[in-house]
């Protein structure tokens, strides 16, 4: 996925609006982080994010897109060492075998819980980023 992060700062603004259009930007103010998507990653936002079912590594790259190595770290702490050692059979079952996640399920709303600060607004950006990932 072509992206480039910059930090929330006058500066970092300065770069986003230097990238030359087309470009999506995605704003995280909570991890003080702006990203600018290109090219043929650019999402369809027309897509509800209710429709979107990401991979696996959509789900992180979505992640890292928004918010960095910090809150991938946060994921990947929660989804292999948190949920394995303290969540219940159904988490486990869900995060060890699903290869599809959707916005709506319960168990991606428990992770935006877990990884908070992080808004429902935050977490549909995440699914609009990992739609567009491609490796």
């Amino acid at each position: 996925m072509p992206f480039t992060i910059f930090p929330d700062t006058p500066a970092g603004w300065d770069s986003v609006n230097a990238v030359p259009d087309p470009k999506q930007i995605e704003h995280n103010p909570s991890g003080r982080k702006i990203t600018v998507i290109t090219g043929n990653d650019i999402n369809d936002t027309s897509i509800l994010v209710k429709d979107i079912e990401l991979t696996r590594l959509g789900l992180f790259a979505g992640t890292l897109s928004l918010g960095g190595q910090p809150l991938l770290n946060k994921v990947v702490l929660y989804v292999y060492t948190t949920i394995p050692t303290t969540g219940n059979p159904a988490q486990q079952n869900y995060w060890r075998e699903c290869a599809k996640f959707n916005r709506g399920d319960a168990f991606i709303n428990q992770l935006r819980i877990a990884i908070a600060p992080f808004t429902n607004a935050e977490m549909d950006a995440i699914f609009r980023a990992g739609n567009g990932y491609t490796p």
